[in-house]
């Protein structure tokens, strides 16, 4: 199935040592992706786990009985 056409339109800038750069480059490379796609996802992957985590409230199973 073809993957249906992105408009990505939005612009990030974000400076970085040489060699933080060599090593995203490197695994962009290791993995087929160019280094937008690699950064991209690995922000979004980072940003998601984050979001979750300060959405998520965890309670003791006592507490948690006591609600119901």
């Amino acid at each position: 199935m073809p993957r249906a056409a992105i408009e990505a339109n939005e612009r990030m800038n974000l400076r970085v040592a040489a060699q933080q750069k060599a090593t995203l480059m490197r695994a962009a490379a290791l993995v087929h992706a160019d280094l937008t796609e690699f950064v991209t996802r690995a922000a979004l992957r980072e940003a998601e786990a984050v979001i979750k985590s300060a959405e998520r409230i965890e309670v003791s199973e006592r507490d948690f009985l006591r609600v119901l």
